[in-house]
C-alpha cells in the first residue's frame, strides 16, 4: 500500500488514509533482517525502527537479538524479535 491511500483487504477498510511517517519520508523508515540456522529459511526475524520520543516507555527492556541476526542500525532505537 502508498502513503495516504486507504487500507482495504476483502472489501473492509480498516484505515481511510494509510499515515506517512513524519521523519521518514523518503524512505521506509524501518529495517527487516532474517536469520537462523538455515540459509534458505530463516528460523528468526527482527525489525528496527525509529522511535522519535526518547522518553519512550517501550524503549525499556528491549528482547535480545538472536544469534546471527543482524544489528540494529544507526539511528534505530526500537527492534521487535520473534523466538
Amino acid at each position: 500500500r502508498k502513503w495516504g491511500q486507504a487500507f482495504t483487504c476483502n472489501s473492509v477498510t480498516y484505515l481511510q488514509q494509510i499515515p506517512q511517517d513524519p521523519v521518514y519520508q523518503s524512505t521506509s523508515g524501518y529495517y527487516f533482517g532474517s536469520c537462523g540456522t538455515s540459509p534458505t529459511t530463516p528460523t528468526n526475524y527482527v525489525i528496527f525502527a525509529a522511535v522519535e520520543n526518547t522518553n519512550d516507555p517501550d524503549l525499556a527492556n528491549l528482547p535480545l537479538i538472536p544469534s546471527g541476526c543482524p544489528s540494529a542500525p544507526a539511528g534505530q532505537n526500537y527492534r521487535v524479535v520473534n523466538p
